[in-house]
Parts: C-alpha cells; structure tokens; sequence
C-alpha cells in the first residue's frame, strides 16, 4: 500500500476500554486484523459508518480449526461457551466489514460462505517498509553460524529454513517424515531453525530424530 502512495499508520489494538478512535482521523480504509472482541469490532464498524471509512477484516488463520496442542486453542474451544462465542464473533466481524483479505485461498473457501467482498493476499515481508531492522549480519552468515553448531559446509552446500513459534507445534509432526527424506537424499543439505530454541531442539531431536549434525539455530 505504501508503495502505491498510501499513507499507511500501524497501530496494536488495545482494550476496548483504551480505544482512542482518533488513530482512525482522517482514514479512507481501515484494515482489522484477528478482531475476535465483537465489542471492539461493533466500536469501530460504528465510526467507520460515520465518517464513510472502508472497514477491511484481515484473517491468516483459521480460528475454527485450531490444534488441540496450539496455545490458544482455550480461546476457540468448540466445547466452551467461551470459544464458541469468539468463533461466532469472527464470522460476525466478516460478514459485518465491508470486505475480507485471506492469506490463503484454502483459509478463503473455508470462509467463502459467510462472507462480502474477498480478496487472497498472500503472507510475505516486504523488505523495503523498513519497520524492522533487516539487515542482521549475524542471522546472514549462516555458513558461520553452522559451522560452529558442529555442521558440516562447503560452498556447495544448501540450506532449508523453517520459522514459526510453538503454535505450529501440530504442523512440526506433519512435515517431519519430509525433512528426514530430504535430509536423507541429500547429504549435503542442512536445516535451519529460526524459533524459540526449545522448540527447535524438540522437534529436531524429540519429533523428528534428526542427527545434530544436519541442522543449526538461528539466533531469534
């Protein structure tokens, strides 16, 4: 959006009670992302009526088919009153904002039905925003940093990389048998984990029995 001229301003939700609706001044669009609080969303497609603002709801996952294992699967419990009610909030929320961005088109037609307007905008980093620092030297040299977890590198070798945090725990155990093939058939490739360093080491050693020899951390 910047890129195309827009003026873009980024803020993290707070309470409902701390909603200061002024961050919303002189907005044309107003992109909403994760809002499970009904409460909050009805606040702000309130003041978007108003003053004629375009309220787009952001979704990158879904909440109705949360893992057991996920750390925030109390918050969706389809055997809660609890999580029905926030799971009833989102479907509320998309068929209440004016139109709906979907990372995946598999997360769209799980949705589809409930939905107004719906676009696919894949997840991806845009290097060129420059909100964070981008260039960390140490994360970059990753021959280094393997070498000195006691891997093996030559300049021919190649590296997969896999970033995420615990609630991905569920998915881990899936793509393990593809990592240890991958690894297997190709024995100078290594794996790269950018997460926190527990989970690295559990899935690496716990899950998928890889040797320490074919994989590293990267420093988070």
């Amino acid at each position: 959006l910047a890129q195309l001229g827009a003026e873009v301003r980024i803020a993290l939700m707070p309470d409902l009670g701390e909603l200061n609706m002024g961050i919303f001044k002189e907005a044309t669009h107003v992109i909403l992302s994760r809002c499970a609080d009904r409460d909050m969303f009805k606040s702000i497609r309130s003041y978007c009526n108003r003053y004629d603002i375009t309220l787009v709801y952001d979704l990158d996952d879904c909440f109705h088919e949360i893992d057991p294992q996920n750390p925030a699967y109390g918050l969706f419990d389809p055997e809660t009153e609890f999580g029905r009610t926030n799971t009833r909030n989102i479907e509320d929320n998309l068929k209440d904002s004016d139109g709906v961005i979907f990372s995946t088109r598999e997360l769209k037609g799980y949705y589809n039905d409930h939905l107004p307007y719906s676009h696919i905008l894949h997840n991806g980093l845009d290097l060129s925003l420059g909100v964070r620092r981008w260039e960390c030297p140490d994360r970059q040299a990753w021959r280094k940093l393997a070498t000195n977890q006691g891997c093996h590198v030559d300049e021919n070798t190649v590296v997969l990389g896999w970033s995420g945090s615990i609630t991905h725990i569920a998915d881990l155990e899936i793509i393990g048998d593809a990592i240890r093939q991958i690894l297997h058939q190709n024995p100078n490739a290594l794996l790269a984990m950018y997460c926190d360093v527990e989970l690295a080491m559990h899935c690496c050693l716990t899950i998928w029995h890889l040797p320490a020899e074919r994989f590293f951390l990267v420093p988070p």
